[in-house]
């Protein structure tokens, strides 16, 4: 288990707490400790979707505590990139420049720190749109179709973007869209 330190705290907007100190561990777990006492209280979130947590009375997202607690060292190296590309110096906090958290595998259930990483908005978006993709039609067996990716799969169906891919799954004519831990499964 890793402790929030005051550079963490102060990179989530959350004030130290005077009463508690916060530990959080690669495999998802997350331990409030009183600091006159030393209870601990181990809260288990393994499975859970985008859990959030309160660390004094703000809600964070439990993946960012993990990624920044456990990579402090990378989220420093990506902002003095992008500042030597791009003479902006990006966050983790929100707003305009707000770096997001990825996980590796893509799937959004798994929290442990070795599958999170640092992207732009643009990288984020970029990856998610490499992703392999399969189309299966309705009322015809066997014709399952696999793409390198969702902008493959929206040129094949006569889009010119993933946004209009995008859009149109929410349309009635897709029975649904799911998300595997390596593809993705569109249902026309």
């Amino acid at each position: 288990m890793e402790t929030l330190t005051k550079d963490d705290h102060k990179t989530m907007g959350a004030d130290m707490s005077e009463t508690y100190e916060y530990w959080v561990s690669n495999m998802e777990r997350f331990k409030t400790v009183t600091k006159s006492t030393q209870n601990a209280k181990i809260r288990d979130f393994r499975g859970q979707v985008r859990k959030m947590i309160q660390l004094m009375k703000k809600d964070l997202v439990f993946h960012r505590i993990v990624a920044l607690v456990f990579h402090r060292d990378q989220l420093n190296a990506k902002i003095a990139e992008l500042k030597a590309k791009t003479g902006i110096v990006w966050t983790f906090v929100k707003g305009d420049y707000q770096l997001d958290v990825d996980h590796i595998d893509f799937n959004p259930k798994n929290h442990c720190a070795n599958n999170l990483q640092f992207l732009t908005p643009q990288e984020n978006t970029e990856r998610s749109n490499s992703r392999p993709c399969r189309i299966w039609e309705i009322g015809k067996k066997d014709t399952e179709i696999e793409h390198p990716s969702i902008t493959a799969a929206a040129k094949r169906m006569g889009h010119k973007g993933t946004a209009t891919a995008h859009r149109i799954l929410k349309n009635n004519n897709f029975i649904s869209f799911y998300n595997f831990s390596n593809s993705t499964a569109i249902f026309l």
